[in-house]
């Protein structure tokens, strides 16, 4: 932040957010109280030295906070130093570079700040200045609003993709559980059909030995009546005989 060389000036922009966020912290307490004027001071002897705008606008940056933290102080701070018409001017003058809605919401509280001051002086009390800061504070609102509608709308569209991806993917993977599970099906039907016919051919054989058992038995039945017949038959040719 305090460094003068070209080509660190861009970096050094990270001291002057660090004290914007230091005065953000603690608004409404005294913590800052004792070290506020030095801070000030710096920050007025980097701003009068050559900078690039894009470290001045964070500097300014400062002041904003400051008047966050404690807009009379700072006013009158700005007033002893014969600073307020300057850092006003050069406010307006870079507000287009605050691009971030961060930068932007600091335009806006310090400048609402500022207009809460009931000892300001005349300069900034003055009805024109007024009108001037309140139009300045409204038209950043009107930014703010058209960027955060954007932003919100952006993620919206980027939820609304990343829902449908996960869907896609999900329908891929009931897809592929469908098909395992037709092939498990499939897979059981062959084994179920491999497994009965083994058995059938068992029943067919234990039923080919039923039938031979049967018949054998048949046979063997038969054999004493054919036997019986065969007496019957000699017992009768003896009684011819005999007659």
């Amino acid at each position: 932040m305090f460094c003068t060389e070209p080509n660190v000036t861009v970096n050094n922009s990270e001291g002057a957010i660090f004290l914007a966020v230091i005065f953000q912290i603690f608004q409404g307490t005294n913590c800052l109280n004792q070290y506020f004027e030095k801070v000030l001071n710096r920050v007025c002897e980097r701003m009068n030295a050559q900078c690039k705008n894009t470290l001045k606008k964070h500097l300014l940056q400062v002041f904003l906070a400051a008047l966050f933290y404690n807009a009379s102080a700072t006013i009158n701070y700005l007033e002893r130093e014969g600073l307020s018409k300057q850092v006003i001017v050069d406010i307006f003058r870079l507000k287009k570079s605050f691009k971030s809605t961060y930068e932007q919401k600091c335009f806006v509280i310090g400048i609402t700040n500022m207009l809460t001051v009931f000892d300001a002086p005349d300069n900034i009390k003055d009805p024109s200045t007024i009108s001037r800061l309140l139009q300045e504070v409204l038209q950043m609102l009107d930014q703010v609003k058209k960027k955060e509608g954007k932003e919100a709308l952006k993620r919206a569209n980027k939820q609304i993709h990343q829902e449908d991806s996960d869907d896609d993917s999900d329908s891929d993977v009931d897809d592929s559980s469908s098909d395992d599970d037709d092939d498990e099906e499939l897979g059981n039907a062959e084994e179920v059909k491999g497994g009965d016919e083994p058995t059938h051919g068992a029943n067919g054989k234990a039923d080919g030995r039923n039938r031979k058992s049967g018949e054998e038995e048949m046979s063997d039945e038969e054999q004493p009546n054919s036997q019986n017949a065969n007496l019957d038959d000699l017992d009768s040719s003896e009684d011819e005989y005999e007659n």
